[in-house]
């Protein structure tokens, strides 16, 4: 068929701010080859691309079968991050379509990888890199982002990046993931969104000799000079995009999470995904597993293993679910105990604000999970420790013999650095344990080929949409009665009733 020009069309063309090469160079614009022959003579593209036109499924399935052919996932995260340079409209269609195949390329685990690799990975800039030198011109800093209808701005200083401690600068691959996530799961427009890197140093001595570190190379700001320089991004943040711009913290280390989530909670809104966002998850997970074990959420006993961010605020949610069936908040507070580096948390130890909550006074000091178990009995063991291996055969056996259904959440972001593997917990708990973990696990088929399925238990599938929900009622502060009727809210769409 020939191809004909349609002069009216070319003379009636309404006014374009960008047409011809630039149209298809910027990846907002750009459409690939989907652009039918009316659209290429209109934006003045016609000739710039091959000429057979095709649909966006063709396109989209086209990058799904190079993805497959690549070797690892850090290749795949690569070709993806690429594609979001090139084609949004068609970097966004794939993964809301192949969710499943492709969540865990952008986020975590394959994330985790992109943080360790990110100075040799580094291809071209986003987000906005706020430094410990630019103290005093923040705000002049911020004109420098093109975008000025910000809704969400989700930021890290990079020191507890997932599993792996301190990442530094490197760390910025967390708030381009998360981005993403607000559009292809919470439908936030990407330019509404903008990802932060707090550029205060690094500890991490391997980053400050290598060669290719794109960060600050000195040593963490800490105390008064880093709280000052917290204040100014934030009071900045907000006097550039409006009061109502939600300030998402993302993998502070525990102590400054805590502290300054307490410190802006009241003033401005704010969510930090580790502390809140985790808890929402999970006490969904557990409300829906309370339903297959007919137990009510107050009848169970929980011990969690790791008093990192995460624990507590999963324990401060439960507090807030117990009290909730008619008990007290010492009632509730009896129901759960926590084990970090030095054991089960008890009031004979020197302990943070945060973790003395739920120090017991009626417990011993004890060093070994096994001992707890037996001591404690709990029927929920969750971990949050980081610690591959963590949850041995004995202990997993162990808790099989006090509950018929012991309920076992594994919430590391990486697999490598769960507690234990879903095959571990299915076979030592005789297939018998309800099992969530923090990444994607696979499917274990059981002696009599039954096909158990563990569910994930990650806070991606709620901040997208949290958080838009913070900025447009404007909620500040965020309290736990407000995460609770999220969580049940989550649970209901589990389909279990």
């Amino acid at each position: 068929m020939s191809c004909r020009y349609i002069p009216s069309l070319i003379r009636n063309a309404p006014r374009l701010k960008t047409r011809g090469i630039e149209i298809l160079r910027d990846p907002r614009t750009n459409k690939g080859s989907s652009y039918t022959l009316h659209e290429r003579q209109l934006l003045g593209i016609h000739g710039l691309l091959p000429p057979n036109p095709q649909n966006q499924d063709v396109e989209e399935q086209r990058v799904i079968s190079n993805l497959y052919q690549l070797d690892d996932n850090l290749s795949r995260y690569m070709m993806l991050m690429s594609l979001q340079d090139l084609n949004e409209k068609l970097f966004y269609r794939t993964i809301r379509t192949h969710l499943e195949y492709c969540l865990p390329l952008i986020y975590t685990p394959t994330v985790g990888l992109a943080c360790l690799n990110f100075g040799f990975v580094f291809r071209r800039p986003r987000g906005i890199y706020i430094t410990i030198q630019d103290r005093g011109h923040i705000f002049t800093l911020l004109k420098n982002w093109p975008a000025d209808t910000i809704k969400t701005v989700v930021m890290t200083d990079g020191e507890r990046i997932l599993g792996f401690g301190d990442m530094g600068a490197n760390g910025m691959a967390i708030p381009l993931s998360k981005a993403v996530l607000y559009t292809a799961l919470g439908g936030l427009q990407p330019y509404h969104c903008l990802p932060v890197m707090l550029d205060v140093g690094t500890n991490n001595e391997k980053l400050l000799e290598d060669e290719f570190y794109v960060g600050l190379r000195r040593k963490r700001a800490t105390g008064e000079e880093y709280i000052s320089f917290m204040d100014e991004v934030v009071e900045s943040l907000s006097a550039h995009y409006g009061p109502n711009v939600c300030l998402h913290f993302a993998d502070f280390k525990n102590s400054n999470a805590f502290q300054l989530l307490e410190r802006y909670r009241s003033n401005y809104i704010t969510f930090n995904d580790d502390i809140q966002g985790s808890a929402v998850v999970i006490v969904s997970g557990l409300m829906t597993a309370s339903r297959v074990t007919q137990k009510k959420i107050s009848q169970n006993s929980y011990l969690f293993y790791g008093g990192g961010g995460a624990s507590i605020g999963i324990a401060r949610l439960l507090v807030q679910a117990i009290m909730e069936e008619g008990f007290s908040e010492d009632e509730a507070k009896s129901r759960i105990f926590i084990m970090d580096s030095k054991g089960l948390i008890v009031t004979s130890h020197e302990l943070s604000a945060a973790k003395s909550e739920f120090a017991r006074s009626d417990y011993p000091k004890i060093d070994s999970l096994l001992e707890a178990i037996r001591l404690i009995r709990p029927s929920v063991l969750i971990g949050a420790s980081g610690q591959s291996g963590a949850f041995t055969r004995d202990i997993l056996r162990e808790l099989s013999t006090i509950h018929k259904t012991p309920i076992i959440f594994v919430l590391s972001n990486q697999s490598n650095l769960g507690e234990c593997t879903s095959q571990m917990a299915y076979k030592a708990t005789e297939w018998r344990c309800i099992f969530v973990s923090g990444s994607s696990s696979e499917h274990v088929r059981t002696p009599d080929d039954r096909l158990l399925k563990p569910s994930q238990g990650n806070n991606c599938y709620v901040f997208p949409s949290l958080v838009n929900a913070l900025s447009l009622a404007v909620i500040r502060p965020l309290t736990y009665k407000l995460l609770l009727t999220a969580a049940k809210s989550f649970k209901s769409q589990s389909g279990i009733r």
